[in-house]
């Protein structure tokens, strides 16, 4: 599905910053970036968020029917292909 390999960009992107982050801490401090900094992990981690939230919002919808169609082959003896 295209949103989960969203999400696996995003969450790599969070990764990313949160690892620049610590290996830069004494540069950040240094030149008074911290607020430059949280706001680029805060603008990551929403983005973040709302791509997670549509995903698992359409996979909620999802669940039932799937559920549904699952037992219904099992009642009715056909495969599930």
């Amino acid at each position: 599905m295209p949103l989960f390999k969203s999400i696996q960009q995003k969450t790599d992107r969070i990764n990313l910053i949160f690892r620049e982050g610590l290996t830069g801490v004494r540069v950040i401090r240094a030149f008074r970036q911290d607020q430059r900094e949280q706001d680029r992990f805060a603008g990551a981690n929403l983005d973040y968020s709302k791509i997670g939230i549509k995903a698992y919002t359409i996979i909620s919808l999802m669940q039932p029917a799937v559920t549904l169609d699952q037992c219904g082959h099992r009642f009715s003896g056909q495969p599930l292909n």
